[in-house]
């Protein structure tokens, strides 16, 4: 079983979504993460289950409370993902 650690940039395995993980898991079931929508970084809690059967690490973020940080690390990715054009 894997476990992801504060910092973990992770992506959907076949899927276009990415996180970065601000939290070990709460409680025994949730992660805390930021996304990006539209441009902008939110926080969110998604299910551990979820978070460790789908997604995989391929990066690190040095602060992920920073939300300049966070939307460094995820908007790359988004571009990759295609759902950024030009910016």
């Amino acid at each position: 079983m894997k476990e992801f650690r504060k910092g973990d940039v992770v992506v959907q395995i076949g899927g276009s979504n990415a996180y970065v993980i601000d939290g070990s898991y709460q409680t025994a079931i949730w992660y805390s993460v930021k996304y990006l929508w539209n441009g902008k970084v939110f926080h969110a809690n998604v299910h551990k289950t979820t978070i460790e059967s789908d997604y995989v690490k391929v990066d690190f973020c040095k602060n992920p409370f920073d939300d300049d940080s966070v939307y460094g690390k995820l908007m790359p990715i988004a571009k990759a993902f295609g759902k950024i054009e030009n910016g």
